[in-house]
């Protein structure tokens, strides 16, 4: 990945709210973002993460969780600053049976992490196989969206008018 920026959305769109990650990146790509930034789909494999985000200056990673905290809430995770993301995201605090937390640990391991990263999580109540993605998750995509944004600002200046 030689991008600047990358932003990553995990989840699998057949696993009702699971899709939350995916959804936000889709909302995301259709926005003016910077030519250093590139949008990804992943489906949250640890090392297949390490691939998405390494060269990158900065990495946004959008998932679906399981924290506790009310279905669509959205959280913000700066993984330098905060070591709550390994607790908060790992096995069965995740949807996934390895995901974030783990490419985390593995990329401290082999000096594979990008210079930051950021998680974005939406907060699920399902991840039933053949279901939508519940209206609190639909109605979190768009805050998640514009936090993305948010991220994307800080870090990169917009394109030059004309």
């Amino acid at each position: 990945m030689s991008a600047a920026v990358v932003v990553i959305g995990v989840g699998n769109e057949l696993r009702g709210d699971d899709a939350a990650g995916l959804l936000t990146v889709r909302a995301v790509d259709g926005t003016a973002l910077p030519s250093a930034v590139q949008i990804v789909e992943s489906d949250g494999e640890a090392a297949r993460l390490l691939g998405q985000w390494s060269g990158a200056d900065t990495a946004i990673v959008v998932d679906a969780v399981r924290t506790g905290a009310p279905p669509g809430t959205v959280l913000r995770v700066d993984v330098e600053s905060d070591t709550a993301l390994p607790s908060r995201w790992s096995g069965a605090g995740g949807t996934h049976a390895l995901g974030i937390a783990d490419a985390v640990a593995l990329g401290r391991a082999v000096g594979a992490m990008p210079d930051r990263l950021v998680v974005i999580g939406i907060e699920v109540a399902s991840t039933e196989t053949g279901s939508p993605p519940g209206p609190a998750v639909r109605q979190a995509v768009g805050a998640a969206a514009r936090m993305v944004e948010e991220e994307v600002a800080a870090c990169v200046s917009p394109r030059p008018a004309g």
